[in-house]
């Protein structure tokens, strides 16, 4: 309505943040099993508003509109939903029309990675040494529910959505980490990124639990199972965000992608 000035005056900003509403809500649901929600379409919503201004962002979301209808299908089909579908698709041929993704690594000296989890309270970080100094990182939520919400991992830049158990990130040679002795894991529900130092800290309850040191994060997207919509690529064919943090309130926030490097 707002978005198409119907009976209203036209105002973009209301009609986003009333979009942006549902589909926090619809992806909540998504992320944690709910494949029969409203979130392929509340997705596809969020990718019009970036079609004319930011054709990666609105790939990505039209990357978790195609993983939400494909699963919506397949679960609890309803009618119209194989026009959406059909429509996801063509929304994204027109974006690939100004915007491509081949890359299978996603890399930047920024955390992206954790984009993907900023709206959950409880995380577990585990972490081990590989060599020449770098560590291979995973991530996963701990809801404390019957069982956990999955991570929807969205690279436009590798043309790829998917819903993990966990993300395994590695950083890069000569990292260094700081923990209490002996401790390999942690749970966090906050974070500090320092650009200057390209240090990442992890607090709970607003205490640092640890902190890391490293000049490239690497998320290489995982290998497909044919056969498992939960595991495919869904490549369109044959968004990382870079971030900034507000320190005060440890928020993620969008500010365009000048770091990032995609390599196939």
């Amino acid at each position: 309505m707002f978005f198409h000035g119907l009976s209203v005056a036209k105002n973009t900003d209301i009609a986003y943040s009333l979009y942006k509403t549902v589909y926090d809500e619809n992806m909540d649901r998504f992320v944690s099993g709910d494949t029969r929600c409203k979130f392929a379409d509340t997705a596809l919503r969020m990718a019009r508003c970036y079609m004319g201004t930011d054709p990666r962002v609105a790939y990505g979301y039209c990357l978790q509109a195609r993983l939400a209808i494909r699963f919506r299908l397949r679960d609890d089909p309803q009618y119209g939903d194989e026009k959406i579908r059909q429509y996801i698709e063509n929304q994204a041929e027109e974006i690939r029309k100004v915007y491509t993704a081949k890359a299978r690594t996603l890399r930047s000296p920024e955390p992206f990675w954790l984009e993907w989890v900023e709206k959950n309270s409880n995380c577990l970080l585990s972490w081990k040494p590989l060599k020449d100094g770098k560590y291979s990182l995973l991530c996963k939520i701990v809801s404390g529910r019957p069982f956990d919400s999955k991570i929807l991992a969205t690279c436009p830049e590798c043309d790829y959505c998917g819903l993990q158990e966990f993300i395994r990130i590695q950083t890069a040679p000569g990292t260094t980490i700081i923990a209490p002795e002996g401790v390999s894991e942690v749970l966090f529900d906050g974070w500090e990124y320092d650009f200057e130092d390209n240090q990442l800290q992890l607090f709970r309850t607003g205490e640092s639990v640890v902190s890391i040191y490293t000049k490239e994060y690497r998320f290489v997207i995982p290998k497909a199972d044919p056969d498992a919509v939960e595991d495919s690529l869904f490549p369109f064919h044959q968004h990382m965000n870079h971030l900034t943090v507000n320190k005060r309130t440890m928020a993620l926030q969008i500010k365009g992608d000048r770091n990032y490097e995609r390599s196939g």
